[in-house]
């Protein structure tokens, strides 16, 4: 159950961490999360959208994409 979003929207946690570190973070700071290869790109998105620059998608060793970086605007 832990693995699963409560709801109808298995990426709110994903929206929540793209609001809320935004108050925390330093200009140019960084945030990453890890992700599902299959909402990989949905994530990119929810970061673009707020307001990230330079939200970059990375691959685990196995070559999926799993990681989101993204960088507070400066």
């Amino acid at each position: 159950m832990a693995l699963f979003a409560p709801g109808s929207d298995p990426l709110i946690f994903y929206r929540i961490i793209a609001l809320q570190s935004r108050r925390v973070l330093k200009p140019g700071g960084a945030v990453f999360v890890e992700c599902s290869t299959f909402t990989a790109e949905e994530v990119r998105m929810i970061f673009s959208e707020a307001g990230y620059e330079d939200v970059t998608l990375h691959q685990d060793l196995q070559g999926l994409d799993r990681i989101i970086q993204a960088v507070h605007p400066a």
